[in-house]
């Protein structure tokens, strides 16, 4: 089991993929949403906050490239990873140039699904710590601000 934790919403229209892939990301100890349209994961993005989706190209109503437009509106850093039976190379120069993380074609070995999940999540992570550090930066006080207005300190701090 892995010691990374995370929320992964997949959404596929095809409830076998959907649930095969539910027990390889909850084997890897990472918890499973799962939806099988697009805006039903939506109403997930806006209550669960999940720090991947994972999502078919191809589904009725909502595409996995309109739905990763509409889930990055809601959340602009959310890592998507698209998965397709129909996998050619000028649909992941697109699904890539639109913001997904990674293209997936079907079938798919799952260990290579867990290492770009994994991925994903670990990328977020770090961005998500390096915007905690440059948040955090803006705060700081200055030595003045620090030690106050002393004729030591002023002569310490020039």
């Amino acid at each position: 089991m892995s010691e990374v934790q995370g929320r992964i919403l997949i959404v596929d229209d095809e409830e076998e993929i959907v649930e095969a892939l539910g027990r390889v990301v909850h084997r890897e100890g990472l918890t499973p949403l799962l939806a099988k349209r697009g805006r039903e994961a939506l109403q997930m993005v806006r209550a669960s906050h999940p720090d991947v989706l994972l999502v078919d190209v191809r589904m009725p109503e909502m595409g996995g490239l309109e739905l990763m437009r509409k889930a990055r509106e809601l959340d602009p850093e959310l890592p998507v990873i698209l998965i397709t039976a129909y996998a050619e190379v000028h649909g992941a120069v697109e699904a890539i140039r639109a913001g997904a993380h990674d293209y997936l074609a079907k079938p798919f070995d799952h260990r290579e699904v867990i290492r770009v999940v994994l991925c994903a999540l670990k990328e977020r992570r770090l961005k998500q710590e390096s915007r905690r550090l440059v948040d955090d930066g803006h705060n700081v006080l200055s030595p003045r601000e620090t030690f106050g207005p002393s004729v030591a300190i002023g002569r310490v701090i020039s």
